[in-house]
């Protein structure tokens, strides 16, 4: 366990000087909520009176200069590549709150829809479904108080949304820990019950909507590609029904209900299938049978090499 040691901070503002002492984690997400309250025009700068050496390592952890004031652009984040190849971010409106952070240069400006569309661009995530949702994510994220209007066109962001990039920057997205939880529950199953719960045949989900109204419809979805065989079928079900449907737990009950959906002839052995998808592609994740997944590997399938019938 690492020691728990204190920090000391003292900013100084033109004549206004405040100092901050205690825990050096609550220090540290003071100074978050202190700066999201400055201005451009107005940027203080912080005289680091001490900062004693810690075992556990922070992203942006200051940098430090002997003896010399460090203004707030000196601040270390991590660079976009380095947050795409650790996938910090778990869902959309996560990497829309990360690019309006790195757009509005580091929370001090406003930023815009076109500012969100232009980090998809250059961090290579851009697909057409993405760029389409961005409005609604938008709003989503408004409601939830991480962002607010400026005027029509600018957003800025609020200090609730701040201290959620700091969770997700340090790898603690909300997202995750939500996903792990489940996680958690489902192996506190019984032997007994997983065995029974694999072994059952396939179901019709009746309450899974694969005609969503205001969204595209699983068969209009599948026939954007040409001719997908039955492996990029399957890896096409489980990528429409996380990005587009948004749901959280995929069965194999799911997959079964999109096969009877597009009208295909339903395999012997689907389980076996899905494996099969796995282990020859590697584009699905198949580790709970309840929570299937599609793997990096198959995201860059379908979003750069199926054939397009566009």
């Amino acid at each position: 366990m690492s020691e728990n040691k204190n920090l000391k901070l003292k900013f100084k503002l033109k004549e206004l000087e405040f100092e901050i002492e205690g825990n050096e984690t609550t220090v540290k997400e003071e100074f978050w909520i202190f700066k999201s309250f400055l201005t451009n025009d107005v940027l203080p700068q912080i005289n680091k009176i001490q900062y004693p050496t810690s075992t556990s390592e922070i992203i942006w952890e200051k940098k430090v200069i002997e003896s010399k004031p460090i203004t707030l652009e000196e601040l270390d984040f991590p660079v976009m590549k380095q947050i795409i190849h650790s996938d910090l971010p778990k869902t959309e409106q996560e990497w829309i709150l990360i690019y309006a952070f790195y757009a509005s240069n580091y929370w001090e400006e406003t930023f815009t829809r076109s500012n969100i569309t232009d980090f998809y661009e250059t961090s290579n995530r851009k697909t057409a479904n993405r760029t389409g949702n961005i409005s609604i994510n938008l709003d989503k994220i408004l409601n939830k108080g991480y962002i607010k209007f400026i005027n029509d066109t600018e957003y800025l962001l609020k200090s609730e949304g701040i201290k959620y990039v700091q969770q997700i920057l340090e790898g603690k997205s909300i997202a995750k820990s939500t996903i792990s939880k489940a996680h958690k529950s489902k192996e506190k199953q019984t032997n007994t019950k997983k065995k029974s719960s694999s072994s059952q045949e396939c179901k019709l989900d009746t309450n899974l909507n694969l005609r969503p109204k205001g969204k595209i419809g699983l068969k209009d979805y599948i026939n954007q590609y040409k001719k997908p065989t039955s492996e990029e079928k399957i890896l096409i079900f489980v990528y429409y029904l996380r990005e587009e449907l948004k749901e959280e737990n995929i069965s194999i009950n799911q997959i079964f209900t999109c096969l009877k959906e597009i009208g295909d002839k339903i395999p012997a052995h689907l389980k076996q299938v899905i494996r099969n998808v796995k282990s020859s592609k590697g584009w699905i994740n198949i580790d709970n049978w309840d929570d299937l997944n599609f793997t990096i590997q198959g995201m860059n399938h379908i979003e750069h090499d199926i054939e397009s019938n566009k």
